[in-house]
C-alpha cells in the first residue's frame, strides 16, 4: 500500500539569469527532493505558480510522464505543490530557497506563503 502526500517549495527568480524561471525551477526540484530524501519517481503530479511555463525546465529535471499543471502570476518566484507517493507515512518539509547567487541551502524552513 502507498500513501500521497502533498510537499510544498519555492525559489526566487534570479533577474541576472538569462532563463530566471527555468533557473528557479530546475533548482527548486533538485533541492526540494534532496531536501525530503525524495526520488523524482516518487512525484506523482505537480503545480508550479511562476511568471512564465517552467514545464521544459521540470521535465529536465526527471519530473516526467506525470501531470503538471501551471498557473502564471505576477511574482518574483516559482511555487510548487507537488504530491508524492510514498510506501509509509512521514513528515514532508516545506523548502523555501534563498536568491540562486546565495550558497544552496534553504533560507529558512518553513511553509512558503
Amino acid at each position: 500500500m502507498s500513501l500521497l502526500q502533498t510537499i510544498r517549495g519555492k525559489a526566487p527568480l534570479d533577474p541576472a539569469s538569462p532563463a530566471p524561471v527555468a533557473d528557479a525551477a530546475r533548482r527548486l526540484c533538485a533541492a526540494l527532493l534532496a531536501h525530503n530524501r525524495l526520488r523524482a519517481e516518487d512525484v506523482v503530479a505537480a503545480r508550479f505558480t511562476s511568471p512564465d511555463s517552467p514545464l521544459d525546465a521540470v521535465r529536465e529535471a526527471g519530473w516526467a510522464g506525470i501531470p503538471i499543471f501551471f498557473t502564471r502570476t505576477a511574482a518574483d518566484a516559482v511555487e510548487v505543490e507537488a504530491h508524492v507517493r510514498l510506501k509509509k507515512r512521514r513528515k514532508l518539509r516545506p523548502l523555501e530557497l534563498g536568491p540562486a547567487a546565495a550558497d544552496e541551502s534553504p533560507a529558512h524552513e518553513r511553509r512558503p506563503a
